[in-house]
């Protein structure tokens, strides 16, 4: 069941890239065009957000943050040749052949590989479409009828990681979008910026040993000091850059044990929560950027 769904999502994400090169080219720039492609595309990046849940129920005991943490600086690293690449191989290059070689290519080298009967599971997607299995989680009150119950304790877990994730998203998206600001060579402001993602994500993992909710406070406390330095700086300036990458390595950390907690796990948390708690991260995600 689970190879079904993601094959949409990434045979949608392709279809969606084709288009990105495509129709604002045949529509003449047209901004709404862009724009409903784009709201497309980020409501089938929700393929994220399955795939975290479903990396961490499939890994061995212990080994599932692990495994997350793996994927996110195997992203960095991607993210810093692109910003590399951007700079000089492929920068006089057309915009839209740089789409499909970042955007296109990846996804189909990642359906052959992660889907190597992909001719099959294109034959049976009229079938599981047909036939597609509707799922309703219900609670009985005590009374007898049904009926799905919010705790307080919910509740406040919910406001809780949006705050979380609000807080993280201005600041790991605000510095992405200043790196102009930071040195006067705006993709190795985006290099070093995501090379202290990589650390960031490392150090993620010291939660096993000092604690989720300790590391996590530490970095929330040292980003919002390294970003108060930064914000005082004089743009371009060796002091704002630093205060920057050490401000975002900060950030990670949290970002990092924000998702991966106990709450995003479907053994652990109860059926509101994972119906609700995975799509709050993706909305307020989307919001900040």
């Amino acid at each position: 069941m689970f190879a079904t769904g993601p094959w949409i999502e990434v045979m949608g994400l392709l279809l969606v890239t084709l288009a990105t090169i495509t129709l604002p080219y045949l529509t003449a720039g047209n901004f709404i065009i862009f724009t409903a492609v784009r709201f497309v595309y980020g409501l089938l990046m929700n393929i994220t957000a399955i795939a975290q849940i479903y990396i961490q129920e499939t890994m061995p005991p212990g080994r599932g943050n692990q495994a997350l943490v793996m994927c996110s600086i195997i992203y960095s690293i991607v993210t810093i040749l692109m910003s590399w690449s951007c700079g000089n191989l492929t920068l006089t290059m057309d915009w839209r052949f740089e789409v499909f070689l970042w955007c296109g290519l990846p996804l189909m080298v990642g359906v052959l590989v992660a889907f190597p009967n992909w001719w099959a599971i294109v034959q049976s997607l009229p079938l599981a479409v047909t036939n597609r299995e509707v799922i309703k989680i219900k609670r009985t009150s005590d009374a007898g009828h049904v009926e799905e119950r919010i705790s307080d304790a919910d509740q406040r877990n919910i406001i809780a990681l949006a705050l979380g994730f609000l807080a993280c998203g201005c600041g790991f998206y605000g510095l992405t979008y200043s790196a102009g600001q930071l040195s006067p060579d705006v993709y190795l402001s985006c290099m070093l910026l995501h090379a202290g993602d990589i650390f960031g994500y490392f150090l993620a993992l010291s939660a096993d040993s000092y604690g989720r909710k300790n590391v996590q406070a530490s970095g929330f406390f040292l980003a919002s000091i390294c970003l108060i330095c930064c914000s005082t700086g004089e743009p371009g300036t060796p002091l704002v850059l630093s205060a920057a990458v050490l401000g975002r390595l900060c950030l990670d950390v949290s970002w990092c044990l924000l998702s991966i907690n106990r709450w995003f796990s479907v053994n652990k948390m109860n059926a509101w929560m994972l119906n609700t708690g995975v799509p709050v991260k993706w909305m307020i995600t989307r919001i900040v950027l």
